[in-house]
């Protein structure tokens, strides 16, 4: 009896001491500004259980299907973030809707809206301007979808002038190089405001306003339902349900341990569960979205490719 126990007793303890890596493959980089927020969730999870090692790995490029391609590699232990370009691939064929399960969400990034042919910090205040000029990193995506709702709002044509990055197609308006509209994170704004005279916020897309810039009227108190730029976690259906659910459950513990304020000063995000919206919900109603838009400006967006 007693062999037995201590068998039983290094058995649990090899398991413990053993725990399966997971690995959440994402499509940005480092410095983008979810990854701080993703980082303290990671370490959060990692330290409040012993079944699962966290990992953060960074795949960039593809439109985000090298991360997607990566976490195929082995679907029993990979996880991988989806963005707002998951419609595009989808309609394109380089990934199949069916094939994967939200496991969690991050939430909305929180973008600016900014301007150099802007009257004032408003989105109105681009009623004197003859065009928008945006630079964006793809056609169809949720920053160009911005761009053609307040342009449709307004009356004010919209040309696309794409880039590798949005923070280029920043670069590229403060230097009065042609381009007059941009949408980027807060931290790009703060960045440049200070190199044109001409730089407007003209709104944020997140769900409240920045505390930073309080007079600055996020896209839907000015009447503009823009597409969120969703980060939501999925797993391939190959993983078991089990596991899956297990794994979710892990990381919203870390999610609510951590703070919905704590998370928001990080990441400018607020996780869909603190509105108790689940991973599914916040996904479809996302990708939705999208596809409504998508299919609302394809005349343009056929034009611009």
């Amino acid at each position: 009896m007693k062999i037995a126990i201590s068998l039983l007793f290094l058995i649990s303890s090899w398991v413990y001491a053993n725990p399966e890596t997971i690995r959440i493959q994402t499509p940005y980089t480092a410095s983008h500004s979810g990854t701080p927020a993703m980082l303290r969730i990671i370490e959060t999870a990692n330290r409040m259980q012993r079944d699962y090692t966290f990992l953060l790995e960074f795949r960039p490029g593809g439109n985000q299907v090298i991360a997607v391609r990566q976490m195929e590699q082995d679907p029993q232990t990979n996880l991988a973030i989806i963005a707002a370009s998951y419609v595009e691939n989808v309609e394109v064929g380089w990934i199949r809707p069916t094939d994967y399960v939200p496991v969690w969400s991050l939430g909305d990034a929180c973008w600016t809206v900014m301007s150099t042919a802007s009257a004032n910090n408003t989105v109105a205040g681009l009623r004197s301007a003859q065009e928008i000029i945006v630079g964006t990193v793809g056609v169809g995506n949720a920053t160009h979808l911005t761009a053609l709702l307040i342009g449709e709002r307004y009356g004010i044509p919209v040309k696309l002038v794409p880039f590798k990055s949005n923070l280029d197609a920043v670069v590229n308006m403060v230097g009065n190089n042609g381009v007059n509209f941009g949408i980027d994170t807060p931290d790009a704004y703060e960045n440049f405001r200070d190199k044109n005279s001409q730089l407007r916020m003209l709104a944020v897309s997140c769900s409240s306003r920045l505390a930073l810039h309080p007079g600055v009227r996020t896209l839907i108190e000015q009447g503009i339902p823009a597409p969120a730029v969703l980060n939501i976690v999925v797993a391939r259906t190959e993983m078991p349900d089990v596991k899956r659910k297990h794994l979710s459950q892990i990381l919203e513990q870390a999610t609510a341990q951590i703070g919905q304020s704590e998370i928001a000063r990080m990441s400018g995000f607020v996780p869909p569960q603190f509105y108790k919206i689940s991973a599914q919900e916040h996904f479809t109603k996302s990708t939705d979205l999208i596809r409504q838009l998508r299919i609302r400006f394809q005349k343009e967006i056929a034009t611009t490719k």
